[in-house]
Order: C-alpha cells, then sequence, then structure tokens
C-alpha cells in the first residue's frame, strides 16, 4: 500500500495543528538563515542543519528554494503605532518604538539580500515590499490618522516618511555610519527624531494642542 507524502511523518496531517506549526516553524528557522547568511547560503541543507527539521520535510512544505525564502520574508514582524497604550502621544511613541527594538535587527541584511538577487531573484524584493514595507507602512498611516485627530500631528506628515526615515537610521547604523552604545540609546534616537517629524509641537508631549496667536 502506498504511503502519502502526509502520512510519513507519524502524527502530522496535511493542513492540521501539527502541520501548521511545523509550516512557521521551518520559515522561521528560514527568516535567521536567509538574515545570517544570504540567499547564496539559502539553501535546504543549510536550513536542515539549522532548524533540525530534516531535508524530506522541508521539501514537503516547501518544494521550491523561493517560496522558502518568500515564507521566511513573511516571518518579519509590522511596527507597533502606541495606539491604545497609556500616557501622553510623546510617551505612546517612545514605549511603541523602545518595543520594536527589543526585536533582532534584521531589515538592513535583509534589505542588502533582496537587492543583491534583484536581478536574478526579484520574487524576493517582492516579497519585501508586500509583506514587510507596506504592511510597516500601513501601519504608520494608521497611528499618523489617529495623531491627526487627536491634533498633535502635523497635517502634511505622510507615513512613506517615516517608513524612509526608520529605514535609513538602521541601515546607517548597519553601515557604522552611525553608532548606538545600546539598544535604548538607538530606540531613544529613533523615537527623538520621528517626533521631532511628526508633531506640532516638538518641545510639548503632544497633550496640548499649540496655542494659535490671533493675527492683529
Amino acid at each position: 500500500m502506498a504511503t502519502t507524502p502526509s502520512s510519513t511523518i507519524k502524527g502530522v496531517h496535511t493542513g492540521g495543528a501539527a502541520w501548521m506549526q511545523l509550516h512557521a516553524s521551518i520559515a522561521v528557522h528560514g527568516l535567521d538563515l536567509l538574515v545570517d547568511r544570504g540567499y547564496d547560503a539559502f539553501t535546504v541543507d543549510n536550513l536542515a542543519v539549522t532548524s533540525g527539521i530534516n531535508r524530506r520535510t522541508i521539501y514537503r512544505h516547501y518544494p521550491s528554494r523561493v517560496e522558502m525564502a518568500v515564507a521566511a520574508i513573511r516571518q518579519m514582524p509590522s511596527f507597533a503605532t502606541g495606539q491604545g497604550r497609556p500616557g501622553s502621544p510623546r510617551e505612546r511613541l517612545f514605549a511603541a518604538v523602545h518595543e520594536g527594538s527589543l526585536l533582532p535587527l534584521r531589515l538592513p541584511r535583509l534589505f542588502a539580500t533582496v537587492v543583491t538577487h534583484a536581478q536574478g531573484t526579484p520574487e524576493l524584493l517582492a516579497a519585501l515590499q508586500e509583506y514587510v514595507l507596506k504592511p510597516r507602512e500601513a501601519s504608520l498611516a494608521q497611528g499618523l490618522v489617529a495623531g491627526k485627530a487627536e491634533g498633535w500631528v502635523r497635517p502634511e506628515v505622510q507615513a512613506w516618511e517615516l517608513s524612509a526615515l526608520i529605514n535609513g537610521l538602521l541601515v546607517n547604523e548597519s553601515m557604522g555610519l552611525v553608532r548606538f552604545d545600546s539598544r535604548a540609546k538607538r530606540s531613544d534616537a529613533i523615537a527623538e527624531a520621528l517626533w521631532r517629524m511628526v508633531a506640532i509641537n516638538p518641545a510639548g508631549d503632544g497633550t496640548a494642542k499649540p496655542i494659535r496667536r490671533r493675527s492683529r
């Protein structure tokens, strides 16, 4: 009697909870490999070694190298905006950036590998745009809408400007153009730069609307 691929791993059935957990686990390990060693070293053999998952299982979940890389890129988290947190707008912004600073710094190295392979494997850059950059910009846009409604965000500020600022600072750090002694200092620097860009009154904390002088 012939065995189906899903029955070759005892207790793991395609589409079931254990299968989905394994599917995600492969992608998570794949992101680590892609960021740490680049796409040239992003092979099933290397992923099997680093993840402890056998090659046949990886192939069942991701039949091609590109599919595996796209799944890995999709594991990148989105931005937190601070909405729903307690405190002043400035405190919420700083708290959200601090939370993000606790995550591994992966974006600059991921940028580097997808751009390097953009011509031969354009799917990587497309995945980065679709599953990382666009969702992060959309998250920032939601935060701006809320801040503008509350009256502390400058009306002309756009989400792409914030995204460019954050990404630029992270890339500059990865290239050694700017150095931070700790994650906390990097977090504070990014949050301060964002605050100065978005706040109508950068000297305040966003709780009081700026006083408008009447023209004589």
